[in-house]
């Protein structure tokens, strides 16, 4: 008796993120993009931006390149999650002029309570994003910082969103994420969350490396999966980023080149970014090959997401 066994679908999840696929939208290679991610992962991360999604006060709306993305990849059954639940970036302007508590909670339930229920079909959220991050010296103050900190820091934070959504919908998955593996502060977090019996089903951490210093060698990355494997949740790398143009040094080299891309609008971004090389094309795919080989070798790795927008 002959058996033929074809796997269709990988139990791990090989994610992209979409969230800023806007840069491609409507373009007339949109398309063939898409058909490429559709043909190499199975998992796709959408953006939910608070600042995109409310304009003004109460008026809710749906962004296109983000329904069109959804609607594409649930046609292909590939697994959907969402980001952020909250976020203390990318807020819309009028929040900054609320000021009463009690609104404050309000309008952080109600997004989080209309995102999980509009989107039943998105099986995995980023909770809070960045959490202790809302606490740097460099992140200016704002609404959603001042809320944190009046719930008693980002634990206290994370809880009440977790908790929100929960109550909301259940059999959804929540993802507590930071952009710095190194920060004590994050793993001071998950070890609270973890005593407080918090409802979370994995660790998040991003790994954007477009500075020399930033990138990653076998060895770190293998250390930086150790050190939070000890938690006893799954890891997720939620946001990989390997550049084929000429990467910056470090951080203070690529601040001024950030903050233009953040001040630009539409395709001024798209003239702002810089171009790839085909020397560094080469690099970067021998570089993501070995490290998605070793990440998804680790025990406690259950999800890797590309982050190329």
């Amino acid at each position: 008796l002959q058996v033929d066994i074809e796997l269709k679908k990988h139990d791990f999840l090989f994610g992209v993120s979409m969230s800023q696929s806007w840069a491609l939208f409507e373009l007339p290679h949109f398309e063939r993009y898409r058909h490429y991610m559709g043909e190499l992962f199975n998992g796709v991360t959408l953006g939910f931006w608070w600042n995109q999604m409310e304009w003004k006060q109460g008026q809710l709306r749906r962004v296109a390149h983000t329904e069109s993305n959804l609607k594409w990849a649930k046609s292909r059954g590939m697994t959907l999650k969402g980001v952020p639940l909250l976020w203390h970036i990318a807020l819309p302007k009028w929040l900054d002029r609320i000021n009463d508590p009690d609104e404050v909670d309000r309008l952080i339930a109600d997004r989080i309570r209309h995102l999980v229920k509009t989107y039943p079909d998105v099986n995995m959220w980023g909770a809070y994003n960045e959490a202790v991050g809302a606490l740097r010296p460099h992140m200016k103050d704002n609404t959603v910082v001042r809320w944190l900190t009046r719930k008693g820091g980002p634990a206290a934070a994370q809880v009440w969103v977790l908790k929100t959504a929960q109550a909301t919908v259940s059999g959804k998955r929540y993802i507590n994420s930071h952009y710095n593996h190194k920060d004590p502060a994050f793993k001071k977090l998950n070890r609270e969350l973890i005593a407080t019996g918090a409802q979370f089903d994995a660790i998040g951490i991003q790994t954007h490396m477009h500075t020399r210093a930033k990138t990653l060698d076998e060895r770190q990355l293998w250390d930086l999966l150790e050190e939070y494997a000890v938690f006893g949740k799954p890891l997720q790398l939620t946001e990989v980023t390997v550049v084929s143009s000429k990467p910056f040094e470090g951080w203070r080299d690529a601040s001024p080149h950030n903050r233009a891309i953040q001040n630009a609008r539409g395709k001024e971004r798209l003239a702002l970014a810089r171009r790839s090389k085909p020397e560094l094309e080469q690099y970067q795919a021998s570089y993501i090959m070995d490290f998605y080989t070793l990440a998804f070798s680790h025990p406690a790795v259950e999800a890797i997401t590309y982050w190329s927008g």
